[in-house]
């Protein structure tokens, strides 16, 4: 994969390293953006919550089809949780994800507020897809081992990506009404069989068969 030159126009300063980090994928039609906006406020507006996360505040989420455990150092037994089931949502992101040959695992969908630096946790794999609905800044670190991110983006609205979710990244300069949707596949790294991630999803598949029979009818790869 590789970044367009003229997306890369748009930042400041270009960076070499990005590609370590984040690869364009495309940019939405406004019709794209509009027709999933408008899903998003039908389908999606009357299930949002406030994100408990310490480094989201002000912003309102759901997952889909499964919440995964947002694991701790001081716990890592949380389990997976039901997420919302919308068939024209999920196929419309399942159809996008296959474009670009990426299997989505599960959803963030988010509205409003910024995101402070952070990495995803253990059940992600590190390569994530991310869908930009709305105006922001969008930073993340060129490296791993950066504690902070060192480039910036300024997004319109359409971006579609990869991003490593294990380096630094946020949100900043939110607009009221940006959606985005974070897709990941589930990891099956060594931290993530030392975690008993599959397991942990396994065990809330198996007390929701609503839920497997949704996944298993959309899967892709």
């Amino acid at each position: 994969m590789s970044t367009s030159d003229d997306f890369l126009a748009n930042y400041s300063p270009p960076i070499s390293k990005l590609e370590d980090a984040f690869i364009q994928l495309e940019t939405l039609s406004k019709d794209e953006v509009s027709y999933i906006t408008n899903l998003l406020n039908e389908q999606v507006v009357p299930h949002l919550v406030p994100d408990v996360s310490n480094y989201a505040p002000g912003r309102m989420r759901v997952w889909m089809p499964y919440e995964a455990p947002l694991d701790s150092p001081n716990s890592k037994s949380r389990p997976f949780t039901p997420g919302l089931l919308s068939h024209d949502i999920w196929q419309w992101i399942v159809n996008l994800c296959a474009k670009h040959q990426f299997q989505p695992d599960t959803c963030l969908i988010s509205k409003n507020g910024s995101i402070k630096p952070h990495r995803d946790t253990t059940y992600a794999s590190s390569w994530a897809l991310g869908i930009n609905l709305g105006q922001c800044n969008w930073n993340i670190a060129t490296q791993r081992d950066l504690q902070v991110p060192d480039h910036t983006m300024h997004f319109t609205g359409g971006e579609v990506f990869n991003f490593d979710c294990k380096h630094v990244h946020s949100v900043t300069d939110v607009i009221p009404d940006r959606w985005s949707i974070n897709v990941w596949s589930i990891a099956d790294t060594n931290a993530a069989r030392s975690n008993n991630i599959q397991g942990r999803l396994n065990d809330m598949l198996d007390a929701n068969e609503n839920v497997r029979i949704f996944i298993e009818s959309y899967k892709i790869l």
